[in-house]
């Protein structure tokens, strides 16, 4: 049987190699939160109702979706430079 892949699979693999914890919260937010915590630094990453933007960017969009608004308009593939921008995220204010 086919191990089913976590969400945000490759962001939460790197934050966990990196001895990090990436956990998902519903409690307290309307459509859930990612809380990452690296380094010393904490972020939360908040959905939107149709994903959680921040984190959806990274990723490559799907072949003839020119312009991604859900999470399912991308693939399971990071972006060249993905995790550079991941971690400047990590030291930018959250959005309330």
């Amino acid at each position: 049987m086919k191990k089913k892949r976590r969400p945000y699979e490759e962001l939460r693999s790197w934050v966990e190699h990196e001895k990090g914890k990436m956990k998902h919260k519903r409690a307290g937010y309307q459509w859930g939160a990612w809380i990452v915590r690296l380094r010393g630094k904490e972020r939360i990453f908040r959905s939107n109702g149709s994903g959680y933007p921040e984190l959806d960017k990274l990723y490559k969009p799907k072949p003839g979706v020119p312009k991604p608004k859900h999470y399912k308009d991308y693939t399971n593939t990071l972006l060249p430079h993905a995790l550079e921008k991941f971690e400047r995220l990590l030291s930018s204010p959250d959005d309330e």
